[in-house]
């Protein structure tokens, strides 16, 4: 069976993969380099990277400049994008062509901090025009109701001296007091695909959204961008014929696994009953019953053994992916979540797929060595995993701890901290990742960084990686010694079967001969002449003589047979006389 299952998987991974090429990837690429375009055109991102997602504003002047700058180029992108994006209409506006304007949400306190008024929040959403792309920042004193933060100087409760709370900037006023501050808008796009050589027109919504945030000293403003997209899904055959193939295929392939398995358990149960039943019975067939019982679970486990459960996971992830795609493609509209799932499940149905082609390597036994020694090395290393992984995330913690400050992305959180960490442990960035932790102005964080390097390297690179190296030789050679233990119990097996077949042959030829040498005896006495008791007395002495030689020849195998157990002999008849007369004259004196 391990052939067939190969066979459908290989079916299988031959039509993920035409489905990755033709079609997911194609769909994929076309959703990135809309998202790239229109960043392009609205935050001058230039490089096809996620820069422009999270952006630093440092100061007062350049955030009134990037919404500006942003505001002007959502009105500027038709004529910059060719046709492809359009704006949308106002229809509150009267006019049938005035373009929907982008709209900016703001929510602020109403008073100053430390006032009671500015535990009141209050909320305005301003349409921003071309004319006045910045909205309320243009008059931010007409906001505050030309209610300024009064600068009479106030006690610092920290260090007991005194501070100057009002800002010189009215905008950097207002800034202080916004909450939350949001700017949307949407556009209209046809994107043109080129399917079985002609070329299709897609129509697409985009939605935009701007998020500003206020941390930190180092940045006045965050802003957090989130592009989104909405198209029209037409029904296309090509995927619909590959989903469908993909699940029947999985579905099949997980319904002989399956029967496979329960016909072995049945056998096993089988034995196992007829093994209880003679040994009840007293009867000599319990030994072979038992060997039967064996030779069946051997059989059953050597056809894909611990790949049967790879096997049906492999099944789950393909009949997932088929189902989902199948859903997303009677869609009306298209959606992220949909389309992430069917890239996702796609890209694991076919990573398991290809796993699954190694089992093909089973029917070779001197090819699986090697994938044998891996999978005693894998189930080893997990259990070094489990070990190690609680002391690296002790350092991981520990470097947040004391590095997340200042290290920038190093160690700014626990997955970044194992991430820098186990490239450290491989020897990747390793000065880089020392100087880094070693930016501290604090003597003691510098002191501690050497301590926290030094234990990390000789704990994780001169131990725990020199263990996980001798893991795997150990189980490559103890497969090499396995796979040569097979192969000679395999050659001793056919020398003795060879031996018992010459033996065999040999006491038919002796048998034979004896038969003929008979016939010719009594043909030349005549059938009525008498045997005498004298040659029957001789012929029966020189029976152990004869038999000792007979069995000499046999070698070996033969001294190792059974016993036959003793039957009294009768009296002698003239053909068992004139066997022995035969076997006598063949004896060399």
């Amino acid at each position: 069976m391990i052939l067939f299952h190969s066979v459908v998987n290989i079916a299988i991974l031959a039509i993920l993969l035409l489905f990755v090429l033709q079609y997911q990837t194609v769909r994929n690429k076309e959703a990135a380099d809309g998202r790239y375009t229109l960043a392009s055109y609205l935050f001058a991102s230039n490089d096809h990277t996620h820069s422009y997602l999270l952006r630093r504003i440092e100061t007062i002047d350049e955030f009134v400049g990037t919404l500006e700058h942003t505001v002007r180029a959502y009105y500027a992108i038709p004529t910059r994008s060719r046709g492809l994006f359009m704006h949308y209409t106002d229809p509150g506006s009267g006019s049938p062509d005035a373009i929907a304007p982008p709209e900016l949400f703001l929510q602020y306190h109403l008073g100053h901090y430390g006032t009671p008024a500015y535990a009141r929040l209050a909320a305005e959403t301003y349409p921003l025009s071309l004319d006045f792309p910045t909205g309320p920042f243009a008059n931010a004193t007409a906001l505050l109701n030309n209610s300024r933060e009064s600068c009479t100087p106030q006690v610092d409760p920290v260090a007991g001296g005194a501070f100057i709370p009002c800002r010189v900037s009215p905008i950097g006023d207002l800034l202080d007091r916004v909450g939350q501050l949001r700017l949307s808008f949407s556009l209209f796009s046809r994107s043109r695909q080129w399917a079985g050589g002609r070329a299709a027109t897609v129509p697409s919504t985009w939605d935009v959204v701007v998020d500003y945030g206020f941390e930190g000293h180092k940045a006045v403003v965050t802003m957090a961008v989130r592009l989104s997209s909405v198209s029209r899904r037409q029904l296309e055959p090509w995927p619909l014929l590959l989903c469908w193939a993909v699940g029947l295929l999985a579905l099949v392939d997980a319904y002989a696994r399956l029967g496979e398995q329960v016909t072995a358990s049945a056998d096993a149960a089988e034995s196992r009953r007829g093994y209880v039943r003679l040994v009840g019975d007293g009867a000599d067939e319990a030994p072979r019953a038992v060997r039967r019982e064996s030779s069946a679970s051997a059989t059953a486990q050597a056809s894909e053994n611990g790949w049967r459960w790879l096997g049906y996971l492999s099944n789950v992830a393909a009949v997932s992916f088929a189902a989902v795609a199948l859903v997303a493609q009677h869609r009306s509209r298209t959606s992220e979540l949909l389309e992430e799932a069917v890239t996702l499940l796609l890209a694991l149905a076919a990573m398991l797929s290809s796993f699954r082609v190694v089992v093909l390597l089973k029917l070779f036994p001197a090819w699986y060595v090697l994938i044998d020694g891996l999978a005693t090395a894998l189930q080893q290393l997990s259990v070094l995993v489990v070990g190690v992984v609680p002391v690296l995330l002790g350092y991981a913690v520990c470097g947040t701890a004391v590095f997340g400050g200042m290290s920038g992305t190093y160690f700014q959180s626990i997955p970044n901290s194992v991430v820098t960490l186990l490239c450290s442990m491989f020897g990747d960035n390793l000065l880089d990742t020392f100087l880094r932790m070693d930016e501290s102005p604090h003597t003691l964080q510098v002191l501690f960084a050497r301590l926290f390097i030094i234990t990390f390297l000789a704990l994780f690179v001169c131990n725990i990686l020199n263990i996980a190296h001798s893991i795997i030789q150990d189980s490559y050679s103890q497969a090499l010694k396995t796979y040569a233990g097979t192969v000679a119990a395999a050659a001793a097996e056919a020398d003795a079967a060879e031996q018992q077949q010459q033996q065999q042959q040999l006491e038919q030829e002796s048998n034979d001969a004896d038969r003929d040498g008979g016939a010719e005896r009594r043909s030349s006495r005549g059938p009525g002449e008498p045997v005498s008791d004298s040659t029957a007395s001789a012929a029966d002495t020189s029976v152990s003589p004869s038999r000792h030689n007979a069995s000499a020849v046999g070698g070996e195998h033969t001294r190792q047979s059974t016993v036959r157990p003793h039957v009294p002999r009768g009296g002698l008849r003239a053909a068992d006389v004139e066997q022995m007369l035969g076997r006598l004259e063949r004896v060399p004196f």
